[in-house]
């Protein structure tokens, strides 16, 4: 099965570019990173009555949640944020001698500028969702979103 590039690669360019455009001195205000994972697993034996024949099927799933997000307030009204959420949901069945393996991979990165004062706000974003599926005997699928958004406001 294909699989994106590991999370760790998409943490690692952030880091890079965030370092990289403020130099040494970069720092994050708020930076947050959590993880999620889950697993299950089923076995089970069929007997069919009237035939006296059995049918095995097993079935395990396994779902992995990565999150990081990052901000940083640039001057005293002007803030930078970004991250990425990466989930890996697989999935394998078998019953009988039929298998089936499915994966799915969700990518969703972003950036965002927002401009607030007590007057007005004006914001820039930058949002991307890939998602990529993998059948058994199926063809791999890939669907991407790209949004730009744009925001401008003002307090009365």
């Amino acid at each position: 099965m294909r699989r994106l590039s590991s999370p760790c690669m998409y943490v690692m360019i952030i880091i890079f570019s965030v370092h990289a455009y403020w130099g040494t001195s970069a720092r994050a205000d708020s930076l947050d990173f959590s993880t999620d994972h889950r697993y299950v697993n089923s076995t089970g034996t069929t007997k069919f009555k009237t035939t006296g024949e059995k049918l095995d099927s097993d079935y395990e799933q396994l779902n992995q949640l990565y999150n990081l997000n990052l901000s940083k307030n640039l001057w005293p009204y002007l803030q930078f944020n970004a991250g990425s959420v990466y989930q890996i949901n697989s999935t394998w069945t078998k019953t009988g001698d039929n298998k089936v393996d499915t994966e799915e991979t969700i990518l969703t990165p972003y950036a965002e500028l927002n401009l607030t004062n007590p007057l007005y706000q004006a914001g820039i974003g930058y949002h991307k969702r890939r998602i990529e599926e993998d059948v058994t005997d199926l063809e791999n699928t890939q669907a991407d979103r790209d949004e730009i958004t744009g925001t401008v406001g003002m307090n009365p």
